[in-house]
């Protein structure tokens, strides 16, 4: 006997375009266009070109954005879509002597197969990095995972100077490289707690920023 499988699946619809641009998943949009970029990048790495098309894009989504909600600004859901966006841009991947034949070219051609294959929070870590400050972090509020399985990361900073003070320690995970910004006046006790030595020029680093 043939046996039918029914399969019930609801879609929720809408007759208003706002409903849809207030739900946006920013970061699932920003994923979009920039491997809608790396595909373009395989049939003609024109950099200018690949820019100025992802620029019309996002123009395109915000004009759309404007004429529904009839009135200017973003919504909410649509807010860390311009960071995501001016980080793509600035990228060492979309630089436009990227594909002259030297080093930096295979280095180039491995974001690019990277960025295709990663998960979307994996993806945007290498446009807008995560920024940690250390000094004040409490074991309790470390990373962990909630009763859902989520990872939960400690509070962000934004990624601004004002952000930073001569007295912390900060950890900025960028993707593919962790980086630690150790100020110049951080107390020595939390000096020794991180790194298990009286002083911060005991530490063994690759390179160093006084502030």
């Amino acid at each position: 006997d043939r046996r039918l499988r029914v399969i019930n699946y609801g879609v929720p619809l809408t007759t208003d375009i706002a409903d849809i641009q207030n739900n946006i998943d920013s970061q699932e949009l920003t994923c979009y266009l920039l491997r809608k970029s790396l595909e373009f990048m395989y049939k003609n790495p024109n950099m200018g070109q690949i820019k100025e098309d992802i620029l019309a894009r996002a123009r395109k989504i915000f004009t759309e954005v404007s004429k529904a909600k009839k009135q200017e600004g973003l919504p909410e859901s649509l807010m860390s879509f311009t960071m995501s966006m001016l980080g793509i841009l600035k990228h060492p991947l979309f630089l436009e002597n990227t594909w002259q034949h030297k080093p930096e070219a295979d280095i180039a051609t491995a974001h690019r197969i990277k960025l295709n294959m990663t998960t979307i929070d994996e993806t945007l870590l290498h446009f807008v990095p995560y920024l940690f400050a250390i000094h004040t972090l409490n074991e309790e509020d470390a990373s962990y995972y909630d009763e859902n399985g989520s990872f939960i990361y400690p509070q962000l900073l934004n990624l601004s100077m004002g952000s930073l003070s001569s007295g912390g320690v900060y950890l900025m995970d960028a993707g593919d490289a962790l980086y630690m910004l150790v100020g110049s006046q951080v107390d020595p006790s939390v000096i020794y707690s991180l790194f298990s030595v009286n002083s911060v020029d005991q530490v063994e680093v690759l390179s160093e920023d006084i502030m």
